[in-house]
């Protein structure tokens, strides 16, 4: 299954959504957040619609992984 992107990336939002490309193995930028649990929420969803591997960085801990399936 194919994800696009929600938004393009911007500099509002703390914590950023990505997924994991299954071919290249790099993550890809999906969306932007400004709630850890909002993002959190977006990232499960999007894991149970994709199974493809999903995380959550923060942008103020200079990309630090907040969460990750």
């Amino acid at each position: 299954m194919e994800t696009t992107r929600v938004n393009e990336e911007t500099e509002e939002g703390n914590y950023v959504i990505q997924t994991l490309n299954p071919i290249n193995k790099q993550w890809q930028y999906i969306t932007t957040e400004f709630s850890v649990s909002n993002a959190i929420l977006v990232m499960t969803n999007l894991y149970n619609a994709t199974k493809q591997k999903c995380r959550v960085c923060s942008r103020r801990s200079k990309n630090q992984i907040i969460a990750e399936l």
